[in-house]
């Protein structure tokens, strides 16, 4: 429920965001009586949205201010909101039938890493932290971090290239691109450029660029959208938990040094991999078992 909320948040406040720099430039075009919506007396924000757009458009702003078309954005598997998409031809029904199938298997799979192996070894965190042996909290991380990243993998593999693609084929949405290979990434920021396409494009269309116009340098804008992601990072599963400790805004925010150190990494040793162990290592042995053992005692102890 949390995740939903998140997500409809964003839709509507990039809806609201676009649909007040089509109305800036819709007006400003009536008052100079042109056609022409790339005319240098637009907004940046206009040009974007209008650039983003497929050619051959079918509706135009204010034309698309109807609760159908807010419905169907919606429905799509996109956060940023633009007055056309690129739309399939048709709904493949045998290929949706083994996407639905491939989800399925992979929940199951996930279910059973949580219940085989992710849950009884986190119930070993009970103990309190200062009465744990610090041998023993070694032994609970490191045998937590496999299947940890498995099961981030299948959900990263159930909800980017299964679920998504499953609602594109229903909504005939045409842009399949939710993702690239971020497994690849020399640098930590290309991780985060590539890993979540959709987030990504919100956040640089509906924070990055707004605090550039604002007049601030790209290092505060960068800083405001780790800022933002680290919010809501911790929202969502601050919330479920019923707990606030803020370790995953203070683990996103920790992953800005690590930017800084592969950044500097790739530009001195061009095509070398340090970049992307040092992603793995952290990835695979810091973030994921130790967020889930310190939510997990943090859970047990508001139950006590």
């Amino acid at each position: 429920m949390m995740l939903l909320a998140c997500v409809y948040w964003l839709k509507l406040v990039s809806y609201a965001h676009a649909n007040g720099a089509l109305y800036a430039a819709w007006k400003q075009k009536a008052h100079n009586k042109k056609t022409d919506l790339d005319s240098e007396s637009e907004s940046d924000a206009a040009v974007e949205i209008e650039q983003a757009c497929s050619i051959q458009q079918s509706i135009a702003y204010p034309g698309n201010l109807t609760v159908t078309n807010l419905l169907q954005f919606i429905a799509v598997p996109t956060l940023c909101y633009q007055l056309n998409y690129p739309q399939a031809k048709g709904v493949r029904r045998m290929w949706l039938f083994k996407r639905v199938l491939e989800l399925l298997s992979c929940l199951a799979v996930m279910v059973f890493l949580i219940q085989r192996f992710i849950s009884p070894i986190t119930q070993q965190s009970k103990t309190p932290l200062e009465n744990l042996d610090f041998w023993k909290l070694l032994e609970v991380w490191l045998k937590l971090s496999i299947p940890m990243l498995g099961f981030w993998l299948l959900m990263f593999y159930a909800l980017f290239h299964l679920w998504l693609n499953i609602v594109a084929e229903i909504t005939c949405f045409g842009d399949r691109r939710f993702y690239t290979d971020w497994w690849n990434a020399s640098k930590l920021e290309d991780y985060w450029k590539r890993w979540n396409i959709p987030v990504h494009n919100w956040l640089v269309r509906h924070v990055y660029m707004p605090v550039l116009r604002l007049g601030f340098s790209p290092n505060i804008a960068a800083l405001s959208v780790f800022l933002f992601s680290a919010f809501f990072h911790e929202l969502l599963i601050s919330v479920p938990c019923h707990t606030c400790k803020l370790w995953a805004f203070l683990g996103i925010l920790g992953q800005m040094p690590l930017v800084q150190v592969t950044r500097v990494i790739d530009k001195r040793l061009e095509g070398s991999q340090i970049g992307n162990m040092i992603f793995w290592f952290t990835f695979c042995f810091f973030g994921q078992p130790i967020c889930a053992i310190l939510y997990y005692y943090d859970f047990v102890q508001s139950q006590n």
